[in-house]
């Protein structure tokens, strides 16, 4: 009998973030997420991935091309949580910009 693999979901990309500040200094903000939990770092330049746990719900965060990019593993996450992560890391990356960008990347 063949084994059922998992379906496959595609990440849900909500916010993107020029490139302000260190891996080490976003990997201490995840910290400062109320009840987020640090999963790990993986990867090395722009192949670099953060991942963390925040109600239940994985999310990572990417580098290329100079811009860091957010996204969540489940699609169907709540609004709620992705704008809660949205404004955690505004407040890091662009405090000054109101006009963050929410939605998918617009990269290429």
């Amino acid at each position: 009998m063949p084994t059922l693999l998992p379906p496959i979901t595609t990440p849900r990309y909500f916010a993107e973030f020029v490139v302000t500040r260190s891996w080490q200094e976003i990997g201490l903000h995840v910290r400062r997420l109320h009840s987020a939990t640090y999963l790990g770092f993986t990867g090395r330049g722009e192949k670099s991935c953060l991942r963390f746990e925040f109600c239940g719900h994985d999310f990572c965060i990417h580098e290329a091309e100079r811009i860091f990019t957010i996204s969540v593993d489940d699609p169907s996450c709540p609004e709620a949580l992705i704008r809660n992560v949205q404004r955690h890391f505004a407040n890091l990356l662009a405090p000054n910009d109101l006009g963050t960008h929410y939605g998918p990347p617009t990269g290429g």
